[in-house]
């Protein structure tokens, strides 16, 4: 070792120094506790943004799907239509059945006369 001559620092030099390197890792600390929370932030967004679409779409179903008292006034509505129209057929069933009654007694009854007409005139010619 030629002359070298050691040299310690100064006690302020020392603090100095010290201080300068807690500084520089106070900053990067700084530094990525900001970039944590900028993509915390974005996460957050992305979230509130599905949670904002999902909003959206119940109240599109809520605004398309028909109110339940609604439904019940025309599910009843509905009913009493249906129970009219039957009755109607059943009364027009009544009748075909009714006309279909009457024309077989006019034609019994036509058959009956012209039986007694033929027995009457059978019983003549005799």
């Amino acid at each position: 070792m030629d002359n070298e001559k050691w040299t310690f620092p100064t006690l302020k030099e020392y603090f100095d120094r010290l201080f300068e390197e807690r500084e520089i890792r106070n900053a990067q600390r700084f530094a990525s506790q900001e970039e944590a929370v900028k993509k915390a932030e974005a996460s957050t967004e992305k979230r509130l943004e599905s949670v904002n679409e999902f909003r959206n779409t119940l109240r599109d179903q809520q605004t398309s799907f028909l109110p339940r008292p609604e439904y019940e006034a025309a599910h009843k509505d509905l009913v009493n239509q249906i129970t009219v129209l039957n009755s109607r057929m059943d009364k027009k069933e009544g009748e075909k059945t009714g006309n279909t009654e009457v024309w077989g007694w006019v034609v019994g009854a036509i058959g009956f006369v012209t039986g007694i007409i033929g027995i009457v005139y059978a019983l003549l010619k005799h």
